[in-house]
């Protein structure tokens, strides 16, 4: 069955490929962009205070910056503020740069950056969880927050203050929910576009087909290095390949076996002359959760489901479903995908044959490397079958948020290289708990120490809702003249330093 589907998806997705590459060797579509990116997905939201998905963040990166970057060695970098020192333990000052602008020209001052920082804080915002050691005051429970650590002093000074200091915070400054824009409603365009600090803006926007973004002239603490950047949608993971191989690209991630064998040698080499290949790290796990209501319904017990949990882990075969993956995945052995490795998934206890006999269905998201890898994972534990079924992403999330699924197999990617955000998936009230299961303590646990982390670990371990598979390796191949591609603290990929050597 499962070769089944593998068979009928791959050859959809071959008609796919050659129904698109029709379309763009057809399509007059504009070559004037000094450099072409890709993005794989056209649901874009633009907007900082809801941006989740990746494909986004890509572009988003270009109209948006913090008052701090952070590279991926760690290295602090000035954004909206020149410099930065700590006024005492808590306590950080910030001092803007001069004649900054938002990209409508709005001046930028404290009492603005304080606005925008302020709104990332509220708890309904997707990003709260990032900037939580900032002290606020609370207004009630799932409420607006007052934001107490946040403080303008003079024309160029901004004040903020930890309740407890932690090491991520330039992090999570850098990040977008440190993003610096303006929040006045009134000012939001299409796709979410909010006026921002970053050294681009958007020229034109043709639905499903491209996005053209041009240099910013002034007001921006990072100027553009080129004038136009155009990204070009192209979903299918051979499309994308092939535009990278025919010059129609100047840079693709390699993400998946699919287009790792068309563009790598078997040593490994990049086969386009004149192009480079870049490693890096990524926060980019896959893992099997299930609904623990659903075993529960099921008829087994809370032993029982954690023995079942156990052993499923066990039986997934990490090693071999990374040797399939060229050389793309790793094994992830720790409940804790930051620290894979740190702590060992306790080995299975019982007897499988004991329990009592069931069919799950696993779901996953219906491209072929998702396919690939959901096919090695374990079909049997004792008298519980596992079905598969692969799925459409956005009715994958609707059944995630319903809790309408038995388990299912997710990537989920980070946006800041921090404990805090995948303790966020088992921290009562926060929105992240749709893909996890409150876990009494672990909000408790001081997650800037190793010993911190083997404890939440091993938390999630005996009272969560996942199983750990693969972390993903990140990788991708550029043209030799393109320059400034940024690697963030969490592996993530931010083009607004990005140029052409001459």
């Amino acid at each position: 069955m499962r070769i089944r589907s593998l068979v009928i998806i791959l050859g959809s997705a071959l008609l796919v490929s050659v129904a698109i590459a029709l379309w763009y060797t057809t399509d007059s579509k504009p070559k004037g962009a000094d450099i072409h990116l890709q993005i794989r997905a056209f649901a874009l939201n633009l907007d900082p205070q809801t941006l989740a998905d990746t494909e986004s963040r890509k572009v988003a990166t270009l109209l948006y910056t913090g008052l701090v970057a952070v590279d991926q060695d760690g290295a602090i970098l000035p954004r909206v503020a020149k410099s930065w020192r700590r006024r005492d333990a808590r306590t950080w000052e910030f001092k803007l740069g001069e004649d900054e602008t938002f990209s409508d020209g709005t001046p930028v001052t404290p009492a603005k950056v304080i606005s925008s920082l302020c709104a990332s804080m509220q708890p309904s915002d997707v990003q709260s969880w990032s900037l939580g050691s900032i002290e606020r005051k609370s207004n009630g429970a799932g409420g607006p927050v007052t934001c107490t650590g946040l403080i303008a002093e003079g024309r160029d000074t901004v004040l903020i203050r930890e309740a407890t200091p932690t090491p991520w915070l330039f992090e999570a400054l850098a990040g977008p929910g440190g993003w610096i824009i303006d929040t006045d409603l009134s000012k939001k365009a299409v796709y979410g576009v909010r006026p921002g600090t970053g050294p681009y803006v958007i020229s034109s926007i043709v639905a499903d087909q491209r996005i053209v973004l041009d240099r910013r002239n002034s007001g921006t603490a990072v100027p553009g290095n080129v004038g136009q950047i155009e990204f070009d949608y192209a979903p299918d993971p051979s499309v994308a390949s092939r535009m990278f191989e025919t010059g129609q690209s100047d840079l693709i991630e390699i993400d998946s076996p699919q287009i790792a064998q068309v563009l790598l040698a078997p040593d490994g080499a990049i086969r386009r002359p004149n192009s480079r290949l870049t490693q890096y790290n990524l926060d980019r796990v896959r893992v099997v959760m299930f609904n623990l209501k659903r075993l529960q319904s099921a008829g087994l017990s809370d032993h029982e489901i954690r023995s079942f949990m156990r052993l499923y882990s066990d039986a997934v075969p990490r090693q071999q479903i990374a040797a399939n993956s060229s050389g793309l995945l790793k094994p992830m052995v720790s409940a804790f995908p930051p620290f894979g490795g740190l702590v060992q998934l306790s080995p299975g206890q019982g007897a499988p044959g004991t329990f009592p006999q069931n069919s799950f269905t696993l779901i996953t998201e219906n491209d072929p490397y998702s396919d690939q890898i959901a096919a090695g994972l374990p079909q049997q534990i004792g008298n519980i079958h596992i079905a598969y079924q692969a799925m459409e992403k956005s009715l994958l999330i609707g059944a995630l948020l319903k809790r309408n699924f038995d388990a299912v197999l997710m990537k989920l990617e980070a946006t800041h290289h921090t404990p805090k955000f995948w303790t966020a998936f088992f921290t009562p009230g926060d929105p992240y708990t749709a893909f996890g299961y409150p876990i009494d303590g672990i909000s408790a646990i001081d997650l800037s120490q190793p010993s911190g982390i083997d404890q939440a670990s091993a938390l999630i371990d005996a009272k969560g809702n996942w199983v750990g598979v693969a972390r993903e390796v990140g990788l991708y191949a550029s043209t030799a003249q393109i320059s400034g591609v940024r690697l963030t603290g969490s592996g993530q990929l931010s083009f607004e330093t990005i140029g052409k050597s001459q």
